[in-house]
């Protein structure tokens, strides 16, 4: 039951991930900051339960968290700590959920398939914290990915937590509190 239950589950996840990622070849425009920003702006007095929801369902289709923050950023620039607060509980709730249902979704038998998953169990269990926080503070790795290997490789939870929370913290307070100027290079 729990078998055929976790091969539902898993199938259905790769038809969404799929489907999200057809829907988005063919309305590429949302990849641009702006048009993503005025998809938000769309739901309008609903824009933060839009914004809340994206941050705690984003791991779901395997969105990264850095491009929601900049669209906080864009669309409440008066709210810093609000954008913040909801991107940090957004990638906490999503690393938890990740590392949490690893196993549950047949991630451990990857690993175990292959000849590096013994090197990856040992470096995570002997520098797991260090890894987990360099990783989840490089803004062009997806933490997601750290978390799955966490989760697999049983590595300890509240450490797990502590270094998920400090590594984008980090990331994430520079991206709110500096990055417009940086934005506004790039992007705008």
């Amino acid at each position: 039951m729990i078998k055929k239950l976790r091969k539902s589950l898993f199938i259905l996840w790769i038809l969404s991930i799929l489907w999200l990622g057809i829907w988005i070849h063919f309305h590429k425009e949302l990849l641009d900051p702006n048009e993503l920003l005025r998809f938000f702006q769309s739901f309008g007095s609903w824009a933060l339960i839009a914004f809340i929801l994206a941050s705690f369902i984003r791991w779901l289709v395997l969105i990264p968290s850095l491009p929601l923050v900049f669209v906080g950023v864009l669309f409440f620039p008066h709210s810093p700590l609000l954008v913040f607060l909801i991107s940090m509980l957004g990638i906490i709730f999503s690393g938890i959920l990740i590392y949490r249902f690893s196993d549950f979704m047949g991630f451990d038998s990857l690993f175990e398939n292959h000849t590096h998953s013994i090197k990856v169990k040992k470096a995570i269990e002997t520098y797991g914290f260090y890894t987990v926080l360099l990783w989840s503070f490089a803004p062009i790795v997806p933490t997601d990915l750290i978390c799955y290997v966490a989760g697999t490789v049983k590595m300890n939870f509240w450490k797990f937590i502590l270094a998920l929370s400090l590594g984008e913290w980090f990331i994430v307070g520079i991206i709110i509190y500096g990055g417009k100027e940086v934005m506004k290079i790039f992007w705008i």
